[in-house]
């Protein structure tokens, strides 16, 4: 799509190993701008609802364009965090014993303050 992408992975304080994906700056920029943006996606989703519809329509290339840092979070539990320190996902039970509390709670502020942190 000719726009940067960064990968980013914070693990919160239950350990939770969380993915957030970036695109810095525009299509026609090489300068990350200070202009910070945080996306979350709703439930049984990921960070991909912000790019699947291109570069048109979709909401993180806009902003992207418009001159915005572009974070995107992913909730534990998703196809992009489904990581853990100590349990795997596909093995331990453990790893699913969590509601949308947790990720209120400890998800969401784990990956603003990462975010703030690495911006400034």
């Amino acid at each position: 799509t000719g726009y940067p992408a960064e990968e980013h992975h914070v693990v919160t304080s239950d350990g939770y190993i969380l993915t957030l994906h970036g695109i810095p700056h525009g299509k026609n920029s090489n300068v990350i701008s200070n202009k910070v943006v945080f996306l979350q996606h709703g439930i049984l989703s990921s960070s991909a609802d912000w790019i699947i519809t291109g570069v048109t329509h979709g909401l993180g290339y806009i902003l992207a364009d418009e001159g915005y840092d572009v974070w995107m979070g992913n909730a534990r539990g998703n196809r992009y965090s489904r990581n853990h320190t100590k349990w795997n996902p596909d093995t331990d039970s453990d790893f699913w014993q969590f509601s949308w509390h947790e990720i209120g709670i400890t998800d969401i502020p784990t990956m603003i303050d990462y975010v703030l942190e690495t911006t400034g």
